[in-house]
Order: C-alpha cells, then structure tokens, then sequence
C-alpha cells in the first residue's frame, strides 16, 4: 500500500511541527534544520534497523566471542549497508528521564552506528546538538515526538493483529521528496536566498541514495537509466551552483503544488429525483471525480471554481481540498522537437509521387 496525498501531508506536518512544538523558544530558527533532519535521517534508519537488533547482538557477541570482524558479517544480519550494535533504539531511549544518563545512552547509540552513519553523525555535529538539547531539556521530548506511534518513517508498513494495515511505508522516492521539501521550507521560513543555500548537502544525499540499498534508477521509456556516480557529483554541483542552466530550473514550492479537490453534487434517488433532507438538497462526493487545481492558480480554489467549474456546471461543488505535490519534467524541461519546413514536406512527396509513378508504369507494361 503506498502512501496518498493525504497520508503524506499529515507525515510532513508532523515532522514540520516537531520544531514548533520542541525547539521553539530554545532555539534559533536558523538550527531548527540542523536538528530536524539529521534526526529524521536517523530515525528512518533506527526503524529500518529494529526488527533485527536482538539478531544483531547476538551475531555481535558470537564474533566478539571468536575474535571475528563483525563489520563483515553485520550488514548480511539487518540487510542494510549499516548497523547498531549498541543496546539502544530511539524507542528505547525515551525510557530514560534522568537528563544526563539519557545523554549518555544517546552518545553510545551514535557510538554503535556502523562507520557510514557515524560519518554523518560527526559531520553534522549531532553529538553537539544532543550536548544543547540536553541544556535546553528538550532531548528527551525529541526522541517522545520522532518515535510517536502515529507516524511510520519505515519501508514496511504498520499493521495491525488482523493484517490491516495502519500506516503505510514510506518509500525512498518519498522519502526523498520529503527531505527535499523540509529543506526548502526550512531555508523559506528563514528567508535563506544566497546561492547554495537551498541545496542538500552532499553527505545527506548519499546517506539517502544508500538507504535504498541499490542503485537509484528509474525507467525512461524503453531503457532503465542508472545513476551513476559522475551522475550523482553533476546534479550535487547544479544544486551548490544555484543557477538556472538547461539541466536547472529556480522554481517555488507552490510551483508544484495542488489542491485534489472532490466534487460534490445533489444526491438523486433512483428515478433520478433530488433525495431532500429538511427540504434541503443532500450534498454526496461524486464517485472518482476530483478537479486537481494547481496552489499557483490566481485567485485559489474559489476563483477556479467561478471561471472553470460554476459556468458549466452549476450544480456541482466543491469538497475538503487535500494537497498533493509531483514533479513534472515533461512541463519544465520538454524541448518540442523543431518541425519540418513546408518545402522539406513538398520535396519528400514529390519524389514519392516521382517514385510511385515509375513502379505504376512497370506494373502497367
């Protein structure tokens, strides 16, 4: 089951709101990224990494035990590039309400991570940041809000006892575009416009890209193309540059939005007659019938359904928006392929003419 427009704004907000709920009046605004991110970075991996912690510490302990190097045999334990060999989930950690002995067993969670994740760690100075959350005393209602059971940063979806499921997974692609669009709104909020600003940086990115465990492709067309690593080095250095190029476009968030936006119409019984309730009309959603309207529409939802809806059916309305996002390169990027002169055409047709003629001709004796 992947997750709807509606599912994904919710998941957004969530992870957006953590800063206005944890970090607000402790913080400046500007770090309200640098904590965010790397943490959720963090959770999608802790969650990845659950389900196999009780195989990880004994795979640990039996290499310990026979002096083997289990940085080897770890990764084939969790299925993942990366590990965590210490005793801790972030699940586990929001136990603790002694403020110091939680930032101690937060230091020894980052000092178990494999030697990737560890990178990221030290280059995004999370260790730092645990010290000044733990001043502020806002470490452990961080972990409270990143580990709240609303909310799925894993694959695999949640499901309940009979197999329904609850929340759906959050694929890589998502992932990333929700990464992407927390950056943005970070920067946006703090009126960040210096070039290089609104990029993601290198580490986060290739964090991401390995989180997926393969290599990034994606099929155009007739043929799979593979991101390769000069792929992946052009696009960070598009991204740092900040300027707009034929691979490169400077475009606003509203640019890919939309609001979904059902139809309702009067419900009719089955003889085609208005069903009234206290003489008024009952109002139902139109069954698969949803107007998208882009969020850069002037004048918003209402405007649209004045001068696109209302003057050609007037008995339809409108329902709940939810808003949805989706990147389309064709609309961005298409280069129409230039046409065929006029005297081309002709020349082409008369020789085809010329050339009929004389089989014609042959056929005919």
């Amino acid at each position: 089951m992947q997750m709807d427009n509606q599912q994904y704004g919710k998941l957004f907000s969530f992870i957006w709101n953590i800063a206005n709920d944890v970090l607000v009046h402790a913080f400046e605004k500007g770090d309200y990224k640098k904590i965010i991110l790397p943490f959720t970075v963090l959770r999608r991996i802790d969650v990845l990494l659950e389900a196999t912690k009780p195989q990880v510490a004994a795979k640990k302990a039996f290499c310990d035990q026979n002096k083997l190097p289990y940085e080897a045999f770890l990764p084939q334990v969790t299925g993942y590039p990366f590990y965590n060999t210490s005793a801790f989930t972030m699940s586990t950690l929001k136990n603790e309400i002694d403020p110091q002995r939680l930032k101690m067993n937060v230091l020894e969670y980052f000092n178990g991570f494999s030697p990737d994740v560890q990178d990221v760690i030290d280059k995004f100075q999370l260790r730092h940041w645990v010290d000044a959350l733990t001043n502020k005393g806002r470490l452990g209602s961080i972990l409270e809000k990143f580990t709240d059971t609303s909310i799925n940063l894993s694959i695999k979806p949640i499901k309940d006892d009979d197999g329904k499921v609850i929340l759906p997974g959050l694929d890589n692609h998502t992932m990333g575009t929700m990464f992407e669009e927390l950056l943005w709104r970070f920067n946006e909020e703090n009126n960040i416009t210096e070039a290089g600003e609104h990029f993601t940086p290198r580490d986060y990115v290739r964090l991401l890209a390995r989180l997926a465990v393969e290599p990034i492709k994606k099929n155009l067309g007739e043929k799979n193309c593979e991101t390769s690593e000069a792929d992946c080095d052009r696009i960070v250095k598009l991204l740092k540059d900040f300027k707009e190029t034929p691979e490169s476009q400077i475009l606003k968030n509203e640019e890919f939005g939309y609001w979904e936006v059902p139809v309702m119409r009067p419900k009719r019984d089955a003889d085609g007659k208005l069903v009234l309730k206290k003489g008024k009309p009952v109002i139902a959603k139109a069954r698969n019938e949803v107007e998208q309207i882009p969020l850069t529409y002037p004048g918003g939802i209402e405007a649209f359904y004045e001068k696109e809806v209302k003057p050609y059916d007037a008995e339809a309305t409108f329902g709940e928006p939810a808003i949805g996002y989706e990147i389309s390169f064709t609309k961005h990027f298409y280069k129409p392929v230039e046409l065929r002169s006029q005297d081309e055409i002709a020349a082409e047709i008369a020789a085809l003419e010329k050339a009929n003629d004389g089989l014609l001709k042959e056929i005919l004796g």
